[in-house]
């Protein structure tokens, strides 16, 4: 795998834009101081991912934008394109020979693609695992940068080391997998809360169904208890009316024979 070609316009001092063609074994970058060489290092790092802009000598990540000056207005995005080419297997990628392209606008987007098309920015990070390029690799080493890895940490250096013997992608791999479990791990818990909380209502629910239950079923009862017993008073009634109808039309009847004058005739001539 061979660096070929890096363009920068709008990075920093870069107003034009300019290509970079690396098709010499060594190349050199010479100028005086504030010339721009520097920056030519951090358009590298900045093109591979790097978000922090203190990392790339600024404040904020608005100060790669070229600021204009007293010929030149400021310019409201920057834009670097990185090209390596004779892959040959060393990325994780079907093609030999791959450019990598980051923008950023004022309004704050940033765009990441690879050979035109565009991709996440992790898409990019996992590009570079293991092959010893990328925003923190040892393939880069900026002014000061060495003398950082001789004061580092044994535990920091150790990250550089991993990185060079290929591990690093592997261990991305494996932090990436742990925090995921992490979250099923939350996220189960989560479920089981829910899960305990929603057992609780549901026995209390069900204690309150029971009750509903019986309720309609006392109810029930009691409604065709009160019907049985409205019927047999209704019946009771019913005779009883019956009973006194009998004894009106018996009555009558008798009132009617008693009153006959033919009857009355009768009793008066028998008493005298």
């Amino acid at each position: 795998m061979r660096l070929k070609k890096l363009t920068i316009f709008g990075f920093k001092s870069f107003a034009d834009k300019i290509s970079i063609d690396f098709d010499c074994d060594v190349i050199s970058i010479v100028g005086p101081n504030g010339c721009g060489k520097s920056n030519i290092v951090d358009a590298f790092r900045w093109v591979l991912g790097e978000q922090s802009a203190r990392s790339i000598r600024g404040e904020r990540m608005e100060d790669i934008l070229y600021a204009g000056g007293s010929s030149r207005k400021p310019l409201n995005m920057a834009e670097v394109s990185l090209t390596l080419t004779d892959i040959e297997g060393e990325l994780p990628i079907a093609y030999n020979e791959v450019t990598i392209t980051r923008r950023f606008h004022r309004n704050g987007e940033s765009e990441y693609l690879i050979n035109r098309e565009q991709v996440r920015l992790k898409d990019i990070h996992d590009l570079f695992l293991g092959s010893g390029l990328g925003k923190n690799a040892f393939s880069l080493f900026e002014q000061g940068k060495l003398d950082q890895l001789i004061q580092l940490h044994p535990n920091d250096r150790r990250t550089i080391f991993d990185e060079a013997a290929g591990i690093g992608r592997f261990l991305v791999k494996k932090k990436e997998t742990v925090k995921k479990l992490s979250q099923v791990a939350d996220n189960y818990a989560r479920a089981h809360d829910s899960y305990s909380e929603v057992e609780k209502q549901l026995k209390h629910l069900r204690r309150q169904a029971l009750q509903a239950k019986n309720y309609q079923e006392t109810q029930h009862a009691l409604i065709l208890l009160e019907k049985t017993a409205l019927f047999k008073k209704w019946k009771r009634g019913d005779t009883e009316i019956q009973n006194l109808s009998e004894k009106l039309t018996l009555l009558f009847f008798l009132q009617v024979f008693l009153f006959h004058p033919a009857v009355l005739s009768l009793f008066q001539s028998a008493l005298f």
